[in-house]
């Protein structure tokens, strides 16, 4: 068993010493403030480092790079159609300016802000009377009257709507018509959008979806003489790399297994004594969140599944061995994981701890 963890031990100090960073550009285009479209390739981040400025090259050899603020472009685009423009808005009276993803053309232009992953603001435009408003998050407040606690919601950016479409928004609920959200608030514009497309052409910016997959081989973190137990595991992640690289949907299948090499020795007259035990184990769907290092990155991942375990025991009777017989139990499950990931390249080489009922494992992996 101490050989195991230590060929484990030694191949992650090996990995941790050919670990490299990588920075991607991607083809696109820059807009100057003279209106000169300047081809190239543009440094691709999530969309909240793409606010306030982006670095550029004009050849993809290119060792030197610019950094161009937003006062500096009208916008930028990426070649898969991922298109920045730069928003002039005011900001607690003053102009302030960011540039804002387009998501959706139309008579009504959407743009998306994103302050970082968690926070969003919207801008609206309408193309025939020129009106533009900034949504943002509502807020909620806490009232207190005559010694009883009140909570007051904020839709003024469903107002703001109304007011932008001249009334063409309707909604029969401010509490439940439009919540606040990227996918109702992106939907709801596209639908308004639709009744004058022969007009104006309708376009909906659908965002890069990345999927990274994950191989793993595992051992349990606490083994028995003459048994042998292992675990395999194949994953799949869903990134929405414009919006947060480091959260995603993860899905899989595990199979574990454990054999006995002990027979029976007599030592009871009847009963069962474990032979071959193999679990089947599905992840429909899980969350998973990794760190913003570079190089090494610690993660956590946790999803609710299914399983079926398949005990194949042998069947004791009179003291005699009279043959196996296989059991199957589904169950639901809760899986869960814990590592650290070691950029190589483009890939990563990583390390896990997978709590289990039947037994707890350490894996070595690759995603690619």
């Amino acid at each position: 068993m101490k050989e195991k963890y230590f060929t484990l031990f030694i191949f992650l100090i090996i990995i941790c010493t050919v670990s490299f960073g990588q920075r991607e550009f991607k083809d696109g285009y820059i807009i100057t403030n003279e209106k000169d479209t300047v081809s190239g390739m543009i440094l691709s981040r999530m969309d909240a480092f793409l606010t306030s400025g982006i670095q550029f090259k004009e050849l993809k050899n290119d060792t030197l790079t610019e950094s161009y603020a937003v006062t500096d472009l009208i916008g930028f685009r990426f070649k898969n159609g991922r298109t920045f423009e730069r928003i002039n808005y005011e900001s607690d009276k003053l102009d302030t300016s960011v540039f804002a993803k387009r998501v959706v053309t139309g008579k009504y232009d959407l743009w998306v802000w994103r302050h970082s992953p968690r926070k969003t603001d919207f801008f609206l435009k309408n193309n025939i009377n020129q009106k533009v408003a900034h949504l943002t998050q509502p807020e909620r407040k806490t009232l207190y009257l005559e010694g009883k606690e009140y909570t007051q919601n904020d839709y003024r950016f469903i107002g703001n709507i109304i007011h932008v479409t001249d009334n063409e928004f309707k909604p029969s609920s401010r509490n439940h018509n439009l919540k606040y959200s990227e996918k109702r608030i992106i939907d709801q514009i596209s639908l308004l959008n639709q009744e004058y497309e022969d007009k104006y052409p309708v376009n909906i910016y659908k965002e890069e979806i990345k999927y990274k997959y994950n191989v793993k081989i595992g051992i349990p973190f606490q083994s028995s003489p003459n048994v042998t137990e292992f675990t395999i595991g194949f994953f799949r992640r869903e990134i929405k790399v414009e919006k947060n690289v480091n959260f995603s949907i993860i899905r899989g299948i595990t199979y574990f297994g454990w054999h006995s090499a002990n027979t029976y020795d007599g030592s009871y007259e009847n009963g069962t004594k474990g032979h071959r035990w193999q679990l089947i184990n599905i992840l429909p769907i899980g969350v998973h969140y990794q760190g913003k290092h570079k190089t090494i990155k610690p993660y956590a991942y946790m999803g609710f599944g299914a399983a079926v375990l398949a005990m194949t025991d042998y069947q004791i009777v009179d003291y005699e061995d009279t043959g196996t017989k296989t059991s199957f139990f589904p169950f639901p499950t809760v899986y869960a994981g814990t590592g650290l990931k070691i950029r190589v390249g483009s890939n990563f080489l990583f390390a896990e701890y997978t709590p289990s009922t039947f037994f707890s494992t350490i894996s070595l992996g690759f995603e690619f």
